[in-house]
């Protein structure tokens, strides 16, 4: 499959709707003939995955039927997590039984994938009591208490929306040459064989280094024992040595006895993280990794303001992984490139984060870090910053009769479930619009009929809020908070674009030319120095700026401008950038006292990058007003 067409079904994948041949033309900078072609292409190579229609469109309307000798394409929903939250859902939404053969043509797998899959689902329904997935002849059925299964379905929504940065989930889905379910399965029974002791909320990131550890033996990338490495412990080498040999009989190969180090030093750290070795021998010299931790969490705080330092769990891991990562450097080893385009798409801010301190690192170490490493660093800095960020949390008026006994269990239930995302100001027993006049109101929460037009986002929720309720109320504050981030980001960019620094229908073969026309302009205009151009170059040979929907967002790798600006660049024609073919090109010239609009500037992003339709008219904008209006325009005040 081409780049192009790996960029066709990951749009339509997200869009989940119809899109038109000239939309997604507009998007990718091509002709809509370009756009027939790549789509008579897949529907040739993934029969049934794309709907066609005269005057809508096309749509993805199924997953592709596996197939192991044909690679999957990019950002379809075929993950093992993707399936399992589709299972929960039908599950609690439907009460009659789901037969493998129906649920094998709805989703396009084979049945025996689902039946694993099954499995999963009842290990996670086996958390709340009285909850049971059982299956006869007549097909999968989930059974139990109604209040048991609400509780499931709100948790359940909450991870999806929230969730950890980085779940057990993501790690099991991560690796395609090798089955990690196995692995994460079989390393756990031996760890429970041995009732050895792991934090939960370390497993999945120990899980992740012992996949990493696995997918490299298994290209035959090995680690030998040093001299100067203290000995392990009996039980971790005895449960290292056996967890090798059980992958080596599953996979048929032969991995040297000195790779039970790694394993092994890997179940000691996790396990009791403070007595990680504060000093490790590095080209010759001692290296005081406990420093270089207190140094790291210094400059993240200076970057970003939050304290990483506070958070115990960041400065062990990181810790643990600075190890792993100077063994690596030593015997030249190569981390498989696991996630990277999925992280650098969903998690702008924090890949961008990762590259500026990997950058950081390596000038303490004295090397340079590959964009495999840079990834592995975001997961670390990725995990830590959800939990120290302070979430944005909509502002809300309630409309609820106050002497109505049963309706305050409804409404205790509401706090309960979205204290995280909402700020109840004040609760009436009817709303007015005279009420709403002189308070910082962003949406309105009612159990009773409104009788009127408040100007405002507004949901009307039942007496017993139930669960269809909570997804009405997730969606609006979604569209209240994506709304509310554009209209952030069109205030503060006003101040940050001038109209000469907008270029339309820009004419460039190559993205040093287009960096050295703009960077020069700006440097013309005396808004950065020298290095500007230099340092934005070396940003992109570290890890290229571009993404799926021809968009590139070039910056430096630290701060040379006099004055915050940006310069945006139309291109007459789309051009190879890293991966991707670009056509809109976002230059950021940002001062380190500006940092706050910069998280703006990359939360507007993520979420755009998540709606494909919400580029459209950015691409189409032809001057600097334009763009700004888009910006806003891409995200409707939503009403209900």
């Amino acid at each position: 499959m081409q780049t192009r067409q790996e960029q066709l079904m990951v749009i339509l994948a997200q869009s989940q709707g119809w899109l038109k041949g000239r939309d997604l033309a507009a998007l990718l900078g091509v002709s809509d003939r370009t756009i027939r072609s790549d789509m008579n292409k897949l529907k040739q190579d993934y029969p049934g995955a794309i709907q066609t229609h005269h005057h809508k469109g096309y749509r993805l309307v199924a997953q592709v039927l596996e197939d192991p000798n044909q690679p999957s394409p990019l950002g379809l929903p075929q993950t093992q997590e993707e399936r399992l939250h589709y299972l929960l859902k039908l599950l609690l939404a439907d009460s009659q039984p789901q037969t493998l053969k129906e649920l094998s043509q709805d989703l396009y797998v084979s049945p025996q994938t689902l039946t694993m899959d099954l499995h999963q689902v009842g290990q996670l329904v086996g958390a709340y009591p009285d909850l049971d997935l059982e299956h006869d002849a007549k097909g999968w059925q989930l059974k139990g208490p109604e209040f048991q299964k609400r509780r499931l379905y709100r948790e359940l929504l909450t991870s999806e929306l929230q969730g950890d940065f980085l779940n057990l989930d993501k790690v099991l889905a991560i690796y395609q040459e090798f089955d990690m379910v196995w692995v994460a399965h079989y390393f756990q029974g031996l760890l429970k064989q041995a009732d050895y002791q792991i934090r939960p909320a370390s497993l999945p990131i120990l899980l992740l280094h012992v996949g990493i550890a696995v997918q490299r033996m298994l290209a035959g990338q090995f680690l030998y024992h040093r001299q100067d490495h203290p000995p392990l412990a009996a039980k971790e080498e005895a449960l290292a040595r056996k967890f090798l040999q059980g992958v080596g009989k599953q996979y048929k190969c032969r991995i040297p006895a000195a790779e039970a180090y790694s394993i092994g030093r890997l179940l000691e750290a996790y396990q009791a993280m403070h007595e990680l070795a504060s000093q490790v021998n590095y080209q010759g010299h001692p290296l005081d990794l406990t420093r270089l931790v207190q140094d790291l969490g210094q400059h993240l705080q200076d970057l970003v303001g939050l304290d990483f330092l506070s958070d115990a769990d960041f400065k062990d891991r990181f810790h643990l992984h600075l190890q792993g990562l100077i063994e690596r450097l030593h015997y030249q080893v190569e981390l498989p490139n696991l996630f990277l385009q999925d992280m650098k798409r969903q998690y702008p801010l924090v890949f961008d984060l990762a590259v500026t301190v990997s950058t950081w690192l390596g000038s303490r170490l004295g090397v340079v870090l590959s964009e495999a490493e840079i990834g592995l660093i975001a997961v670390h800095i990725g995990s830590s910053y959800s939990r120290l960020e302070r979430p944005w949390k909509a502002r809300a008026i309630l409309s609820a009769p106050q002497h109505y006994p049963l309706m305050q269990s409804s409404i205790d239930r509401l706090k309960a479930s979205f204290g995280h995302r909402l700020e109840i100001l004040a609760q009436y027993d009817y709303v007015s619009e005279a009420q709403l006049l002189h308070q910082p109101v962003d949406l309105v929460i009612s159990f009773m009929p409104l009788t009127q037009s408040l100007g405002l986002p507004t949901l009307q929720v039942s007496t017993f809020f139930n669960e269809e309720d909570e997804l009405a109320l997730v969606s609006l504050l979604n569209q209240v908070e994506q709304r509310q981030t554009a209209i952030q980001l069109a205030l503060q960019l006003g101040d940050f674009l001038e109209s000469r620094f907008f270029y339309q229908d820009l004419q460039a073969s190559s993205p040093e030319q287009v960096l050295t026309l703009m960077a020069g302009d700006l440097a013309q205009a005396g808004y950065v120095t020298p290095d500007f151009l230099p340092s934005v170059l070396e940003r992109e040979a570290l890890s290229s700026t571009d993404f799926d929907y021809a968009l590139a967002i070039p910056h430096p790798l630290q701060a040379h401008s006099h004055q915050s600006v940006l310069a945006i660049a139309n291109l007459a024609s789309p051009i190879e950038w890293g991966r991707y073919p670009v056509k809109l090109v976002i230059l950021l010239a940002l001062k380190d006292s500006d940092w706050a609009f910069t998280q703006v500037f990359f939360k507007w992003l993520g979420q755009c990058l998540a709606h494909p339709r919400q580029l459209k008219s950015l691409l189409a904008a032809s001057s600097r007003d334009d763009f700004l209006a888009a910006i806003v325009g891409e995200f409707p005040h939503p009403s209900r």
